[in-house]
């Protein structure tokens, strides 16, 4: 008796899909079309990729701000070698950053300047929350899709079991004839 409380509300959002699509493989094909959705998908990996972006910027932005002093000893010192075998982590750091903003200003052009530490916060904040609520938007439609599944399961099941019994029953009508 749990089981069937349980899906009774299955049940009726199955009956009333298949109602409005027609059959029921086309009822899936609905759920699944719309769960599956390229766009949604598409969405969610875009976001993941810009936040890895954003997230790089903001390691070099704050790796270089870092090395500013240690760079300006260094240049101070006359380039020194010593000093650069003293300080080498920290000014690889600085040129690893150095090198990912000329990238950046040879992708986005000579007069796009560099984005600034508060501005890649913010935007990193934005796009996660929209990749969030797309993501639970995509999980809502992904269970309903599995709920559907697993109503037409019962219900070609409980088909099934209709249709056999029928049969039996039709075979032990002919019997019952055969006999009298």
């Amino acid at each position: 008796m749990l089981f069937r409380t349980r899906y009774n509300v299955l049940f009726r959002q199955f009956r009333l899909l298949t109602a409005q699509a027609g059959s029921i493989p086309a009822a899936i094909r609905l759920i699944f079309e719309n769960c599956y959705n390229d766009g949604m998908l598409a969405s969610i990996k875009a976001d993941e990729a810009r936040l890895v972006e954003i997230k790089v910027m903001m390691t070099h932005l704050q790796n270089y701000n870092k090395a500013k002093n240690v760079f300006a000893e260094y240049r101070a010192s006359g380039y020194s070698r010593k000093y650069y075998e003293k300080h080498r982590d920290v000014l690889a750091l600085r040129q690893a950053a150095k090198q990912a903003f000329d990238e950046y200003v040879k992708e986005h052009g000579k007069d796009t300047p560099l984005p600034r530490l508060k501005d890649l916060h913010a935007e990193y904040a934005i796009v996660l929350e929209r990749k969030k609520k797309t993501y639970a938007e995509y999980r809502k439609q992904k269970s309903e899709m599995q709920d559907y599944l697993m109503a037409q399961k019962i219900v070609e099941v409980m088909l099934e079991k209709d249709e056999h019994e029928k049969e039996r029953q039709q075979l032990q009508q002919e019997q019952n004839r055969k006999q009298r």
